[in-house]
């Protein structure tokens, strides 16, 4: 294989590392496209390259394949349908409450969609005199 051909793969299987480390696809989108020029790609082997690197990423991609887990604003649409906001909760609670469930969600993931069904009036948010903490129960 040309010297150039196997320094273009070294340098896309480093690229494909560090952009794979982030989970929103459209940063991985505007890295990718940001860092393309600076790969040492020359035209006249491109359909060459191409054919060579076609293997290389069907491997990496059946590697990388993964469920999909539905995401909090999902989820906590679902727990609306039921009486758990019937009383008060805090962030600690839900999330126990999510996570209890089988996911794997983070509090600053749970906390922006609380928010959001507070602004939608779904939700009522206050402060609790008792810990300072939001309380959230249904509106």
């Amino acid at each position: 294989m040309d010297k150039s051909i196997e320094r273009l793969i070294k340098q896309i299987h480093d690229l494909s590392e560090i952009v794979n480390g982030f989970k929103s696809e459209a940063v991985q989108i505007r890295i990718v496209e940001f860092l393309l020029p600076f790969l040492e790609l020359k035209s006249k082997s491109l359909k060459n390259t191409a054919d060579q690197l076609d293997p290389i990423f069907s491997k990496q991609e059946s590697s990388n394949q993964h469920v999909k887990r539905p995401g909090v604003k999902r989820v906590l649409d679902q727990v609306m349908l039921t009486d758990f906001f019937d009383t008060e909760k805090t962030i600690g609670e839900v999330l126990k409450h999510l996570n209890d469930a089988g996911n794997d969600f983070k509090a600053t993931e749970v906390s922006g969609i609380l928010l959001a069904l507070t602004k939608d009036g779904r939700l009522k948010r206050y402060n609790s005199q008792v810990n300072n903490r939001f309380l959230y129960i249904r509106a």
